[in-house]
């Protein structure tokens, strides 16, 4: 995205956020850990990804596949999948524009999860993106993959409800449960999963992909017991 733009986007965040700080388009929520049974699991691995203005979750393909067998059927048997919600007509526009921007954060709109399925090693498969790689609990780890299942909207017999082919890779569009809107980004979504994931970030102003790879940056440095 051109610097000027992203300055115009954070501006209109700025100018708006005191009088729109709702509980508008709250879905997703939070799901939070069930308590530990004693369990002596091995941590479980996750990474982020942070493409600049937006960030990514990455999780291994093999549960959730089990989890949501949709997933295989389109995407066969993917070593991870990379899960990135956001506005609907922002996020699979062919040419960004301001005038985009400024609907999607200042207006409530519909949402969408673009699955992206990966063949490699996260740091492999983007190379030039930040990737933070976290060590959660098992519990953690069963809670966000629910986060993510119930991140997808379904039609009546209960499955995702496709859209179109995703932007980069071999990737696709899906409709999502929530509203996108000033108060309920994408960026703020990634926070939800990591807050369903166990860790200790704070979800209300985590607004920019910076300020969620900031924190992973001063709270990632050992694997979680």
């Amino acid at each position: 995205m051109p610097e000027l733009l992203k300055k115009g986007l954070l501006l209109v965040l700025i100018l708006a956020a005191g009088s729109h700080m709702t509980a508008c388009g709250c879905k997703p929520r939070v799901v939070r850990p069930k308590p530990a049974a004693g369990s002596q699991a091995q941590p479980q691995v996750i990474h982020v990804a942070n493409h600049g203005w937006h960030t990514g979750v990455i999780i291994p393909g093999r549960e959730i596949n089990r989890e949501m067998p949709v997933l295989e059927d389109r995407f066969g048997d993917a070593p991870y999948y990379e899960f990135g919600w956001g506005d609907a007509q922002f996020y699979q526009a062919k040419e960004i524009s301001f005038r985009l921007g400024v609907r999607a954060l200042c207006w409530p709109t519909d949402a969408v999860l673009h699955v992206v399925a990966l063949p490699d090693e996260p740091e492999t498969c983007f190379p030039h993106s930040e990737v933070a790689t976290l060590f959660i609990t098992k519990e953690g780890y069963d809670s966000l993959r629910e986060f993510i299942s119930l991140s997808f909207a379904r039609n009546s017999q209960g499955l995702p409800r496709a859209l179109a082919r995703g932007i980069y890779g071999d990737s696709h569009f899906y409709r999502a449960e929530g509203t996108f809107f000033l108060t309920n980004t994408c960026n703020k979504w990634t926070a939800k999963a990591l807050r369903s994931a166990g860790r200790d970030i704070p979800v209300t102003f985590s607004f920019s992909a910076g300020s969620i790879m900031n924190h992973l940056r001063r709270t990632v440095t050992t694997p979680a017991r």
